[in-house]
């Protein structure tokens, strides 16, 4: 028998996953300048001969420091690996502190993106043989447009999430009735897309859809009653209609 609490327990403390993700996050950033800093001179003095069937096939890289090469070639390897241990506990941060995972690809994708082509810029501007400077551009904007969206799509999903459940609590509730039910697919998964009408507090037809996964108990038809929360102050915002699906009947 242990007379530690089991959640105090390290690898179940949020905080040292999220500090773990923060470090190996910026591991990463380095590895990908250093990686954009040495791949730019790396390409930028590769000799390409011509091969079978007219492809080309590095022959050498003239005029860039053998320290540099070997470090171009490393970097492209240990890169990956930085990244996705970074990913791995970034997701394991969010299990960890009941958020749910986050899926961190735009967060992979801009660091590499936005150091790499930091590192690029760096090399075209400093170094005696490299690659134009217009790829560097390039993925430094696309990566800093990556890291930018991903807090405010977090934010704005956040926003709605609390809407929701402020809604399902304190809002007002309405008899709606199912006029329209559909199939879509969403990300390879067949749902049932359901059209809902209800009447708000003012006597005017409101309408609402909602989605709901195949197999679920209850399906679905045309002229079942469902139960409807709304915000009366904004009857006609999306944000603002919650449809309590278990009250399908």
């Amino acid at each position: 028998m242990s007379l530690v609490d089991p959640s105090q327990r390290w690898w179940r403390r949020a905080g040292v996953w999220r500090a773990a993700a923060w470090t190996l996050w910026v591991i990463a950033a380095v590895v990908s300048a250093v990686a954009g800093w040495a791949n730019a001179q790396y390409l930028g003095g590769a000799v390409w001969v011509d091969w079978f069937g007219g492809s080309e096939i590095l022959s050498a890289v003239e005029g860039v420091p053998e320290p540099v090469v070997r470090l171009a070639e490393a970097t492209v390897v240990a890169l990956p690996f930085m990244l996705f241990a970074a990913g791995v506990a970034d997701v394991i941060a969010g299990i960890v502190r009941d958020t749910g995972p986050a899926w961190a690809l735009p967060r992979v994708v801009g660091i590499a993106a936005g150091a790499g082509g930091a590192g690029w810029l760096i090399a075209s501007l400093t170094a005696p043989v490299s690659e134009p400077p217009l790829m560097g551009m390039v993925l430094l904007v696309a990566g800093i447009a990556l890291l930018v969206i991903e807090p405010i799509s977090q934010r704005v999903s956040a926003r709605r999430r609390a809407e929701s459940q402020r809604v399902r609590a304190q809002g007002v509730r309405a008899v709606g009735t199912v006029t329209k039910v559909d199939v879509t697919d969403v990300g390879g998964v067949n749902h049932w897309l359901v059209t809902v009408s209800f009447p708000d507090r003012e006597g005017r037809t409101r309408w609402v859809r909602y989605r709901v996964r195949f197999g679920t108990l209850k399906i679905p038809k045309v002229g079942n009653r469902v139960s409807v929360a709304y915000d009366p102050a904004h009857p006609g915002r999306r944000s603002s209609i919650v449809v309590l699906t278990s009250t399908l009947r």
